[in-house]
């Protein structure tokens, strides 16, 4: 989700040089229940003792509106 967020943030800087403003959050697909829990659920994290930066990264971007995080079944 990490690799995927910075990804869109890197798309939105290039649209907002070329004068395009997103007005809507960018949906981020995932099929990852325990990792969109974890990005959504601020006090989650202090429960795991090794989280990797790539949830805070993706939790930071997630609060401020970047992105957000809608489930989707793989089946």
């Amino acid at each position: 989700m990490a690799l995927t967020t910075g990804k869109v943030i890197w798309l939105c800087w290039l649209l907002v040089h070329m004068s395009v403003y997103l007005k809507d959050s960018t949906p981020l697909h995932c099929d990852s229940k325990s990792g969109i829990h974890i990005a959504r659920n601020s006090v989650f994290h202090e429960q795991i003792k090794h989280i990797e930066t790539n949830y805070h990264f993706t939790r930071h971007h997630l609060q401020l509106g970047t992105i957000c995080l809608p489930f989707v079944p793989s089946t």
